[in-house]
């Protein structure tokens, strides 16, 4: 691989990595406001964690 290719692919994999932090984050948040309030009140079931998974 020359040296155009290989900046090219590490690029990618920083903006890969960074993808997939936002991702994380924005998915704990959405899980936090749709479920939060049954996971806090100890009511959550099996059924509640595969949804925020």
């Amino acid at each position: 691989m020359n040296a155009v290719g290989e900046a090219l692919a590490y690029r990618a994999q920083r903006r890969l990595r960074r993808t997939l932090r936002i991702a994380l984050i924005v998915g704990l948040i959405l899980s936090a406001v749709n479920q939060g309030n049954i996971i806090l009140a100890g009511d959550a079931t099996a059924l509640v964690w595969v949804k925020c998974a």
